[in-house]
């Protein structure tokens, strides 16, 4: 049977196929018919493919750019949040010698314990550092302007940084979406520069091969993998790997304990982290950590026991 509706489609449109790989790809074709411009019949094909390689190539660096901001400003909410979380815990026998540990006062400072504070997602830490400063500012009289003036200015520090960071995330994932576009645009050209190539070649395929190199789309299928263990309440370096977002790890903990797995960029932590448990694996696409990354970093979060990894990089 004969299947015309094929071309009426992408043909690019395939998760295998790397933004990098369509660039270069690109950047081929246009040599090619640059070579094999006899009358000019591609020249405004050739024009409109740079464009749109340009275009492309633009949104990448600033995607490198808004993913390094974004991994600094992670770092910076990460210590600003310690930094708030140990001066606290110093202070908090002041609190108890004033008060009482027992009391309503000191329950109003810490309503889950001091442990609370470690264990909070960013939106609940939030709101437990804003009451800490509130009633530091009620009870100034009896634990004094120094703790109050302390722990104000670190509740600042932490929010000014979570703020960066969630401007920076909102940049870089709207880069993220201005590469769908611009992606999306390139492969449209490349479909329309392979459907006038064929019209001008019909009944002659081996002019496929003088414009086009689908070789530069598919890298050929490798594997690689990473065995190790992790000692207790630690976070080591698995592998360093060159970023694509069709590629993916497949994640086997086949120790006793549960481990993170995170990705690292220029040497800070970015992105999703994904807990997998003992005796269980799961397959993660790059994209689906981060839009950046590269290096793997495996968290053993055990303060006892150490676990054991196994992790296969599959192009």
């Amino acid at each position: 049977m004969l299947h015309i509706v094929k071309f009426f489609e992408n043909l690019f449109d395939d998760a295998k196929i790397t933004v990098n790989r369509l660039i270069d790809f690109a950047k081929d074709n246009i040599g090619k018919m640059t070579s094999n411009n006899t009358g000019g019949i591609y020249t405004s094909r050739i024009t409109a493919t740079q464009t749109k390689v340009d275009a492309l190539q633009t949104v990448l660096d600033n995607k490198n750019t808004d993913g390094s901001n974004y991994a600094g400003s992670t770092v910076s909410k990460t210590q600003s949040r310690a930094y708030f979380q140990n001066y606290l815990s110093q202070q908090e026998g002041l609190i108890k010698s004033v008060f009482g540990k027992g009391s309503q006062q000191y329950t109003e400072f810490f309503p889950k314990g001091l442990s609370g504070f470690q264990q909070a997602t960013d939106t609940n830490f939030d709101s437990m550092a804003k009451t800490v400063v509130q009633k530091a500012t009620e009870y100034v009289a009896e634990l004094g302007t120094p703790f109050k003036t302390q722990i104000t200015a670190l509740y600042t520090a932490y929010d000014t940084a979570f703020d960066t960071q969630d401007s920076n995330k909102i940049n870089v994932e709207g880069v993220s979406e201005a590469e769908t576009i611009a992606s999306l645009a390139l492969q449209l050209q490349l479909t329309d520069n392979v459907l006038f190539t064929a019209n001008s070649n019909i009944n002659n395929p081996t002019a496929a091969d003088i414009y086009f190199n689908t070789a530069l789309l598919f890298a050929p299928h490798r594997v690689h993998r990473f065995k190790g263990e992790v000692g207790a309440n630690q976070s080591i370096k698995i592998c360093d790997f060159d970023y694509s977002p069709g590629k993916h790890f497949k994640l086997k903990n086949s120790g006793p304990v549960p481990l993170g797995f995170q990705f690292h960029s220029m040497n800070m932590p970015v992105g999703n982290a994904f807990t997998i448990q003992s005796g269980t694996s799961i397959s993660v696409i790059f994209s689906d950590f981060f839009s950046v990354g590269d290096m793997l970093y495996v968290t053993n979060p055990s303060n006892n026991a150490d676990g054991a990894y196994l992790v296969s990089e599959i192009a």
